[in-house]
């Protein structure tokens, strides 16, 4: 986890490829999962409000 320039290590366990696969198919739209599923690459973010923008 980074904070102000700063990574440190977290106790929480690594996630796996089948939870990574689902929660980044829960945010992409139609058209990302689809460029996703021909090309094995899409570039998009996601954002909290007020707390942080993923990418």
């Amino acid at each position: 986890i980074g904070g102000h320039g700063d990574v440190r290590r977290i106790n929480v366990e690594a996630l796996d490829h089948k939870a990574v696969h689902s929660m980044v198919y829960d945010i992409m739209s139609d058209i990302q999962r689809k460029h996703y599923e021909e090309f094995l690459e899409c570039d998009f973010s996601f954002e909290i409000d007020g707390l942080a923008r993923f990418r």
